[in-house]
């Protein structure tokens, strides 16, 4: 299952800098058959805690990230024990970045970034983590 998350990482074209060594981890409780649910579900950037609930009851209990000059970002997830991530995952969501195509590109990644701050809360509180 670890293998899953180093390669959805791997994927998303962002250095890892600020991902935790999951390396070790034995324990990943995202099910894959969630994780692919996810990814054909199209994202409602006005309704995150709804987003966030059909993804956790299908099993996938990822938190949402996203890559800037800095490394991997993932909001929420301050005060998280690495394990607690690396038990969980990160979805790297693509596009997100600092160096804007265009203003709609500029909006479009400032709405994501308040989505991706409410969804994680949202999951969160769902594995009684906050």
């Amino acid at each position: 299952m670890r293998v899953f998350f180093i390669i959805s990482v791997m994927l998303s074209g962002v250095s890892a800098n600020g991902m935790p060594d999951c390396s070790e981890s034995d324990v990943f409780m995202t099910s894959t058959y969630g994780m692919l649910l996810s990814a054909l579900l199209p994202i409602n950037v006005s309704s995150p805690e709804s987003d966030a609930q059909i993804n956790f009851e299908n099993g996938d209990y990822r938190l949402l990230g996203f890559g800037d000059y800095a490394g991997i970002k993932i909001p929420g997830s301050d005060y998280l024990d690495q394990n607690k991530i690396c038990e969980y995952g990160v979805r790297i969501l693509p596009g997100m970045t600092d160096a804007f195509e265009s203003s709609e590109h500029r909006v479009l990644v400032e709405k994501i970034r308040i989505y991706i701050k409410k969804y994680n809360a949202y999951l969160l509180n769902r594995l009684g983590i906050l």
